[in-house]
């Protein structure tokens, strides 16, 4: 008990003064969001040390703790309903968040979005989180809203079943390459609508629904071109899957802009169900274990801690100081002592030692041989023995 009591006391101090590297708290708000991390772990299943983990990522971002403490709480939902390490869920996130910083989303909408999505397709949050954090600039850089993004990433998992970064990567590809001059220009001469009545160029998710849209009247030769331009050699077949669903008029993707258009609190209802499980009341009981010895840690008990630690360390420091400053003849005398002590009793024990132990040994092996005979007589006699049976029976025959 008291070597939990201590290993959680140092483990909680340390974290803490990690996150207040960067979060620069006073010793009354540090406190107050302990006491809030502690209540995140326990809301989300998760460990203090996970969370403390995840915390001190985002307190690098130079978030307020307020902003800290929601994004925490909402890192964590994600790490939870998406099977990722909080450090990832962290990541992918803020990734969302400062790809589409225009659109003014909070970690709380991206959660609930996604989970909203996954509820309603084979799609995981996982794949969509994965997806994300790979091609949210890119796509965001081309006029690609967060939700169509969304769809589209949706619409490919559900039909090629590839994985959120395979696909994620795709796209990084796809849009990048749909906006070049080229490429547009290759477009139009098809036929196909890339820019609006002012003459900007549309957006990568609009010039996609209209080539979906004509893709299938032109020859196969056009075809393979315009893939091989927008896609690229390696991305052809995620491009494929894109342009055959886009041009359905009930398509996966305007089905799951939908969902996601139309997400409410999806995230946190379903963090709800999970904190009725036995698996969560047993991890809230043992970070509740873990705040009570971090609070022990922080009371007297922390200061006799410190004091006796702080003791022993001034000692070790006095004691090198003395070796540095006596120098070699300190040195000389714990030799000189050492060996006066094995030339003397030491030694003399020793040779008992030794001694009375060659002693049962060499009984011992001598008890050994003796029943080694034993058994080779009794072998003997018992082949005789045999031998005689043997001779009677075959006389009696």
């Amino acid at each position: 008990a008291f070597q939990e009591l201590f290993r959680s006391a140092v483990e909680v101090e340390q974290s803490l003064a990690r996150i207040n590297v960067n979060l620069q708290a006073s010793a009354d708000g540090l406190k107050q969001f302990s006491r809030e991390i502690f209540d995140i772990a326990k809301n989300t299943g998760q460990t203090f040390r996970d969370t403390a983990k995840a915390a001190e990522e985002l307190a690098r971002q130079g978030l307020s703790a307020e902003q800290t403490t929601q994004r925490l709480r909402d890192a964590l939902i994600l790490s939870r309903l998406a099977a990722v390490d909080s450090i990832s869920a962290v990541e992918n996130l803020t990734a969302a968040v400062n790809s589409y910083a225009s659109e003014a989303l909070t970690t709380t909408d991206v959660i609930n979005r996604l989970v909203a999505v996954d509820t309603s397709f084979a799609v995981s949050t996982k794949d969509l989180s994965d997806a994300l954090s790979r091609v949210g600039s890119s796509a965001a850089d081309v006029g690609v809203e967060f939700n169509e993004l969304l769809a589209i990433v949706t619409s490919v998992q559900q039909t090629t079943a590839r994985g959120g970064a395979v696909i994620g990567n795709s796209f990084k590809t796809i849009f990048t390459r749909i906006q070049r001059p080229e490429v547009l220009n290759q477009l139009e001469d098809l036929g196909i609508t890339i820019r609006d009545v002012s003459g900007s160029t549309l957006p990568a998710i609009q010039i996609l629904q209209n080539l979906a849209r004509t893709y299938d009247t032109l020859s196969q030769a056009q075809q393979s071109i315009v893939s091989e331009q927008v896609g690229g050699v390696f991305q052809i077949n995620i491009l494929k899957a894109a342009l055959g669903d886009l041009s359905k008029e009930y398509s996966i993707y305007s089905r799951a802009l939908g969902v996601a258009n139309g997400a409410t609190d999806e995230a946190i209802r379903k963090n709800q169900e999970l904190n009725k499980t036995l698996a969560t009341l047993l991890n809230e009981t043992a970070q509740g274990f873990v705040q009570l010895f971090a609070a022990i840690g922080e009371s007297k008990a922390g200061e006799l801690f410190k004091n006796i630690i702080g003791s022993v360390n001034e000692v070790l420091r006095f004691l090198t100081k003395a070796g540095e400053d006596g120098g070699k003849s300190v040195g000389e005398s714990i030799v000189q002592g050492l060996s006066n002590v094995l030339a003397g009793p030491a030694l003399f024990t020793a040779i008992i030692f030794i001694t009375k132990a060659l002693s049962v040994v060499g009984k011992e092996a001598l008890k050994a041989l003796q029943s080694l005979a034993q058994q080779n007589t009794l072998a003997t006699a018992r082949a005789t023995i045999q031998k005689n049976i043997n001779t009677l029976l075959a006389n009696a025959t």
